[in-house]
């Protein structure tokens, strides 16, 4: 087979392989009622792996009579045990936290050796436990970098006042203020607050507060500055 021949074979191969995921991915959604972000060949030999948009790792047999749910473990060959579902749902976090990484509101430890970025609302209460104790997880050199997750709509009460703050000049002052019970005059602006929320829906979080840790893992609720500290030490 010359050359060229080998290329178009190549990439009709592809389109084939390509359209046929579609089929399957139309059929799946159709028939359990889900909406599908990512579905390829996985790591398991005739089985495709299927992510939903709630965050959900399902795999599917590729003749369609089997699909398994829950966690995937791979034994490596010294014997140790990867939550190979876990690391998969890690590295996507990540990868789609890029694109909003940069609009977050950042209190910088002086003595910096973890970054741990936070999803809040101001109306939450452990929220404002965590911003109550924010000296204490900068002592301890973790800087604290957060993003919104407003519990209302953009016409709600929580999303004007996450608004303001990102919009606002002084936007540390802002959250101080807010986690403090005192509500800041409404700035209209175009914030990032939309992205980060959808961001959070992807990822699957469930409410407020969440800690995304710089290796994708996610922490749901309160942690303490001396448990947050053991933990990434």
């Amino acid at each position: 087979m010359n050359l060229n021949l080998m290329r178009w074979f190549i990439a009709i191969c592809a389109v084939i392989s390509v359209n046929v995921l579609a089929n399957e991915r139309i059929k799946l959604e159709e028939n359990f009622g889900i909406k599908i972000l990512e579905m390829e060949p996985s790591r398991i030999a005739d089985f495709y792996r299927v992510i939903t948009d709630d965050q959900q790792i399902l795999y599917m047999s590729t003749d369609k009579r089997f699909i398994l749910t829950g966690p995937l473990f791979k034994i490596t060959n010294d014997n140790q045990v990867i939550n190979v579902t876990q690391e998969i749902l890690k590295e996507k976090r990540l990868s789609e936290f890029e694109s909003i990484s940069k609009t977050g509101i950042l209190f910088r430890s002086r003595n910096e050796r973890f970054v741990v970025n936070i999803f809040i609302d101001t109306d939450c209460f452990y929220c404002k436990k965590i911003h109550h104790h924010i000296e204490k997880y900068l002592t301890n050199g973790v800087s604290i970098r957060y993003f919104a997750l407003p519990s209302e709509t953009h016409n709600g009460r929580s999303f004007r006042t996450l608004s303001s703050i990102w919009c606002s000049n002084d936007q540390k002052h802002k959250i101080n203020l807010a986690m403090s019970g005192i509500i800041p005059t409404y700035i209209e602006c175009s914030s990032p607050i939309l992205s980060h929320q959808d961001f959070a829906v992807r990822s699957g979080f469930k409410g407020t507060p969440t800690l995304l840790l710089e290796d994708g893992q996610v922490i749901e609720g309160f942690i303490s500055p001396s448990k947050l500290h053991k933990l990434l030490n």
